[in-house]
């Protein structure tokens, strides 16, 4: 527990109690002293991630300010997940039965995605770019701008090749 940046302090006694709250409800106490609990701000699409193997549980920064209510909530669901790796190994399935017992014991109902002020955060939408030549149309469909690619077909031909990028809907 000794993960938690000085700026977060107050938030660090109510993540303390709640790992050791839960550990003691899910009768797994001689886990409590290596679970490490951190803020990222890096943390942006959801509000806490855990390396179960390693008992790290990451936490959305705003969990210690606008967010605090969600607390204990998001422990308890992050916090199952290491449970249940060190319970039943590896191979159970992340929201899987064990995991959901879990969190229904500790009083909360299940959800993978956390609904927060009655909504659930959005998640992002990766962007595609249609990368079109103005001469024989053809096109290509990627991930990222690629300003490299040149029209195979027009550049035998002797033109540049040049393609339009445009963002996808």
């Amino acid at each position: 527990m000794n993960e938690i940046p000085a700026s977060f302090q107050d938030s660090a006694d109510q993540i303390q109690a709640a790992v050791f709250k839960l550990c003691r409800l899910w009768n797994i106490e001689e886990i409590q002293d290596d679970i490490k609990v951190e803020f990222s701000g890096r943390l942006t699409r959801s509000l806490g991630r855990t390396q179960s193997s390693r008992k790290i549980i990451r936490l959305n920064v705003e969990l210690s300010t606008t967010l605090k209510d969600y607390l204990d909530e998001v422990i308890c669901h992050e916090l199952a997940h290491v449970v249940t790796v060190h319970q039943h190994g590896s191979s159970s399935r992340p929201h899987g039965e064990e995991w959901r017992n879990l969190v229904r014991l500790a009083g909360y109902e299940p959800s993978v995605r956390m609904q927060v002020n009655g909504q659930v955060p959005p998640r992002k939408v990766p962007k595609r770019y249609k990368h079109s030549c103005p001469v024989c149309h053809s096109q290509r469909i990627s991930r990222t701008k690629i300003t490299r690619w040149r029209c195979p077909e027009c550049v035998a031909n002797g033109l540049t090749g040049e393609l339009r990028i445009e963002e996808m809907a």
